[in-house]
């Protein structure tokens, strides 16, 4: 559980999980969870190929969408976003017993020599959000390295050789000025969207391994923005798989 340290002493926060979700009548043992995809999308699409079934009672508290559970213990969750979301999510599925997660969504580009609709994989991300600040004091959040290896692995067995790379998180879609992105690219970010740093951070303080991949919808370079780019159904469908394929083999 997350704790505050004041002048030594460990402070438990007020709210956990485990009491909320006890509170609203959610048993956390009732689907033997294990494993888990977070959407940082909507998850209709995604159902036919993850083959999971909607809970005859609720999993988590708070769902945009009715989250799909399989026999094996995976839970597919979505529509996450945003990093206060994402935050609520994992902790409550830390509390009902998963221990790794692949997150997956859309990420926009830094680098002029990515294109749009190539498929990324985070390596770390810098807390410049508001809600990875609640769980780390770091400047950077690291993605599991063990992961990180195996999903490039899984990729590259399918063809597709992911852009890996540093990711600016940040809380204003409609606030990435020309000077954020210059200052956050020349800390080595090649990546920017809102949830990776809130991923990672709050992930590493429950104890759930993660990784994240996505599919970079759009560019931002210098005082130019691309625009989102069509016709990426292809490089999401392939995300999919590869994030289906990662989840499988943990």
């Amino acid at each position: 559980m997350p704790q505050e340290s004041r002048q030594g002493k460990a402070v438990i926060p007020l709210i956990s999980a485990k009491e909320f979700l006890e509170g609203q009548g959610i048993d956390t043992g009732r689907y033997n969870l294990k494993k888990a995809l977070l959407a940082f999308m909507s998850i209709a699409a995604m159902a036919d190929r993850f083959k999971g079934e909607t809970g005859s009672e609720p999993a988590l508290s708070h769902t945009y969408e009715h989250p799909l559970i399989r026999d094996d213990g995976t839970i597919l969750v979505g529509q996450v976003y945003g990093g206060p979301y994402c935050s609520i999510v994992l902790e409550e599925l830390a509390v009902s017993g998963v221990t790794c997660a692949v997150g997956y969504g859309f990420s926009g580009t830094l680098d002029r020599d990515v294109a749009p609709g190539s498929i990324m994989v985070a390596e770390s991300s810098f807390c410049s959000d508001g809600t990875s600040k609640q769980y780390t004091r770091d400047r950077e959040v690291p993605s599991d390295p063990e992961m990180l290896e195996s999903l490039q692995a899984i990729a590259s067995s399918r063809g597709t050789e992911l852009e890996v790379g540093r990711v600016w998180t940040t809380d204003a879609l409609y606030r990435e000025f020309p000077s954020k992105v210059g200052y956050w690219k020349n800390r080595g970010a090649r990546f920017v969207n809102l949830e990776t740093a809130s991923f990672y951070a709050v992930a590493r303080s429950v104890g759930i391994r993660v990784i994240y991949l996505s599919v970079v919808s759009d560019t931002l370079y210098r005082d130019k923005w691309s625009g989102w780019s069509p016709n990426l159904e292809d490089s999401v469908g392939r995300m999919w798989n590869i994030a289906l394929a990662m989840i499988g083999g943990l």
